[in-house]
């Protein structure tokens, strides 16, 4: 699934841009294939992907066969981010325990 999130008249949107099973795996060359045969067929260039947030997962941010390295190579100018949600969520199984027992 991939979310987009984009300016139209001053106010940000964000929607689902798709949603496709990956035929094989999940690693950094599938799903990076997989985004780039979706932007060819809509007409999409990279140079509109300014940012990345994924959840930290090695196929999206290895620095050689992650999804995120092979969209700077084609996007030089993207940057990454670390989905805040996603360390929300790590951060809390940490703690879950202490905040339970404090209830």
């Amino acid at each position: 699934m991939t979310f987009v999130r984009n300016e139209f008249s001053t106010i940000f949107h964000q929607d689902i841009l798709f949603c496709k099973p990956l035929p094989s795996s999940t690693s950094g060359s599938e799903i990076f294939s997989m985004l780039d045969a979706f932007f060819i067929e809509n007409s999409i260039t990279w140079n509109n992907c300014i940012d990345v947030c994924t959840d930290g997962a090695k196929a999206m941010v290895g620095s050689v066969d992650g999804v995120v390295a092979r969209i700077k190579k084609v996007s030089p100018n993207c940057t990454s981010s670390h989905c805040v949600l996603h360390r929300h969520s790590l951060a809390t199984k940490k703690n879950s325990s202490v905040i339970k027992a404090s209830t």
